[in-house]
């Protein structure tokens, strides 16, 4: 059965790792342009991201000041007044569902006692 590029396209990225192929997907490789594209792509990758992990990257100085005056900016972005309508209307929905399940208790008593008498 012939090796085919899509059953080993997945194990390719693994050779650059020195994972071993079965012999009949590495000849497939050795005879393959695609897979060979692909996986000098995988060396290439690798590669630059070896070279990446050997960079350093410090933060930039402004980090922390710049996340505290955008968290600062959030918090003052509320102003105060929204705080309390959102109360206001927090308190209205509480008191509106308490009526709602008053009446309907009401309802059920009143229904209970007709069907009782």
């Amino acid at each position: 059965m012939p090796v085919r590029c899509e059953r080993i396209s997945d194990d390719l990225p693994g050779l650059v790792d020195g994972a071993a192929l079965p012999e009949p997907a590495l000849r497939h490789v050795r005879h393959c342009l695609r897979c060979q594209a692909a996986s000098s792509r995988d060396r290439r990758v690798h590669r630059a991201l070896g070279e990446l992990a050997t960079q350093a990257h410090p933060p930039p100085t402004t980090l922390y000041a710049d996340i505290v005056g955008a968290l600062d900016a959030a918090s003052s972005a509320v102003p105060p007044e929204a705080h309390h309508r959102r109360r206001v209307a927090y308190v209205g929905t509480l008191a509106a569902a308490t009526a709602a399940g008053v009446g309907g208790a009401l309802v059920l008593a009143a229904r209970g006692r007709r069907l009782a008498g």
